[in-house]
């Protein structure tokens, strides 16, 4: 289990140009666009083609992507992140791999503060999980599986960083709904948020997190004490071109559950979606005020103010969702009176 190999050297700006466009673009347009000379374009469409790319490139409709390759998404997310002033950022991209969540533990086992940000993608997970034991299952090449990492010292784990499962929970949420909204844009999905991981568009899901944290003891490092470190890994799930024929046929419940991009009729490059999802989770998990994130949650939630029935660690709570709260999770006043916390990690709607 290795990363993709690296493509050969691709034009990732003339690559951002074809993901970006809505209807062929003519080989004239992207010469005079790049000031290229004509018989360029034609080379860099060749190079896209040999990094795995599927590019049609007609006389008269014009250049479209078809589909973008593994091999060129490393690439161009680097590309990207020199746009979005975070050069370094450690992102590796695999064919196949049991988790996604577990390689980026391994990277910040070994990284440390180098790892805060870092970003795993797969085409596949033999072992995709969810919350509370359960089973992510995409067939391959259908969905964006992406892990990201959060790494801060342990005296920075308290509101100011944000390092916990709550806050990531429902930031992570509103992120990828942004994310679903960029990407299908100028018609954008309105995407919903059924507390505390799944992402919804009309009835069907379309996408779901995991958070996961872990502290990392002190370690003496050239005779030094280092920090200790507290790290979220947060995994996200997103159907893009996941259809019903795709699903097991002998689970219809699971079919009338799930949707997908292409299902709702906007059919969207995976690398694309994977971009909008990596700027998306930087401005929620790192820029955007906990307010800010709150009211759009509040906004999006399916059971805001709505009356509920939970299942918590052994229990059943029944009452009204009056509020969210960014460290002790989903607050319900119970049909008995009790002001209840209930926490994202243990806890489901029932």
């Amino acid at each position: 289990m290795t990363p993709v190999d690296d493509s050969p050297m691709i034009d990732a700006e003339l690559l951002d140009r074809l993901l970006r466009a809505a209807e062929p673009v003519a080989a004239e347009a992207l010469a005079r666009e790049r000031g290229w000379p004509p018989d360029r374009v034609a080379r860099e469409i060749e190079r896209l083609r040999q990094a795995g790319c599927a590019v049609e490139n007609h006389p008269q409709r014009g250049v479209r992507l078809v589909e973008s390759s593994l091999e060129c998404w490393a690439d161009y997310l680097r590309w990207r992140d020199e746009g979005r002033r975070r050069p370094g950022r450690i992102i590796q991209v695999f064919r196949s791999t049991a988790s996604t969540q577990d390689l980026a533990r391994r990277i910040v086992e070994a990284g440390g503060r180098r790892a805060d940000g870092a970003v795993v993608l797969a085409d596949e997970q033999s072992a995709g999980r969810g919350r509370l034991g359960r089973r992510w299952v995409a067939p391959p090449a259908s969905a964006v599986l992406l892990t990201r990492a959060c790494v801060a010292a342990n005296g920075q784990a308290g509101p100011a960083r944000g390092i916990s499962v709550d806050r990531m929970m429902f930031a992570t949420a509103v992120g990828v709904a942004r994310a679903i909204e960029a990407a299908t844009a100028p018609r954008p999905l309105d995407v919903r948020i059924k507390w505390p991981n799944d992402l919804l568009v009309g009835e069907g899901k379309i996408a779901g997190v995991l958070v996961e944290t872990f502290a990392m003891p002190e370690r003496d490092r050239a005779g030094e004490r280092e920090p200790g470190l507290v790290a979220a890994i947060i995994g996200v799930g997103l159907n893009v071109s996941v259809l019903p024929e795709h699903l097991p046929a002998d689970d219809p419940a699971l079919r009338r559950r799930v949707t997908s991009l292409a299902m709702q009729g906007r059919p969207v490059d995976r690398l694309r979606v994977a971009d909008c999802l990596v700027e998306s989770l930087d401005e929620a998990l790192d820029r955007a005020s906990t307010e800010e994130l709150l009211a759009e949650w509040r906004r999006r939630s399916t059971i805001f103010s709505q009356r509920v029935r939970l299942g918590s660690e052994g229990r059943i709570v029944q009452g009204q969702v009056i509020d969210i709260d960014p460290y002790e999770g989903l607050i319900v006043r119970s049909d008995d009176g009790q002001i209840v916390h209930l926490n994202a990690a243990k806890t489901t709607v029932l």
